[in-house]
């Protein structure tokens, strides 16, 4: 026992004092340095939210038509599978979140698509073509692998598409190099084609003439 207290004597208590004094220095922060923290926190991610509406309001108000998916279920491979071949595609495809969509969306032509906004969402679009993504998305849901992946709708100027309808309707739409391929064909084709091609439908015209009207000012340049 006395060789016990000889080995701890005055100056082990004064070396453990001293350890317990430089220990205090490394206490948690204060409640205030939390509080600013969490403060701080809170507007970086108001200012991206707020940046975020303001991108995606940007896009909305420019591009024709916006396609809607429901992408869960989708494993990580799929999906880093789908973006690629949308940047290859030149479709802008982004997860979303609801709220904030809804908000972007708001007083700008696509505004229709808020009432598309239930679950996991993600929005895709390009830039000029309004069948593009549809096209894209159809193509990637028919893969017999991809059977979680879900549509959900588009808009497309004022209308908005059930998901049928982006099936049967967006994605079917010609591509623009298509619509100059037929425009070229009816101009070969001489008159009695191109009565034919009128009476087919004022859609198919309509489609014609705005791929021409395009197609001008790229010829002048």
């Amino acid at each position: 026992m006395m060789a016990f207290s000889r080995a701890r004597g005055p100056r082990f208590y004064r070396v453990l004092a001293r350890g317990l004094q430089l220990g205090a220095g490394s206490e948690p922060a204060a409640p205030e340095g939390r509080e600013r923290g969490k403060e701080a926190s809170k507007t970086l991610k108001r200012q991206e939210k707020e940046e975020f509406v303001t991108w995606l309001r940007g896009h909305l108000t420019k591009v024709p038509a916006v396609v809607l998916s429901n992408f869960q279920g989708l494993t990580v491979a799929q999906i880093t599978d789908l973006r690629k071949r949308c940047r290859e595609a030149g479709v802008e495809f982004k997860v979303v979140k609801n709220t904030l969509t809804r908000l972007a969306a708001k007083d700008t032509p696509l505004s229709g698509i808020a009432g598309l906004l239930e679950g996991p969402t993600a929005v895709a679009w390009h830039p000029e073509d309004p069948g593009a993504a549809a096209r894209l998305l159809v193509d990637f849901a028919r893969e017999k692998d991809k059977e979680a992946f879900q549509l959900k709708g588009a808009a497309a100027g004022a209308r908005v598409f059930s998901a049928d309808e982006v099936r049967s309707v967006l994605a079917m739409m010609p591509s623009r190099p298509e619509l100059l391929a037929r425009l070229a064909g009816l101009m070969n084709g001489g008159p009695a084609k191109l009565h034919r091609a009128i009476a087919a439908g004022p859609a198919m015209l309509h489609r014609v003439l705005c791929a021409l009207k395009e197609q001008r000012p790229a010829a002048g340049g």
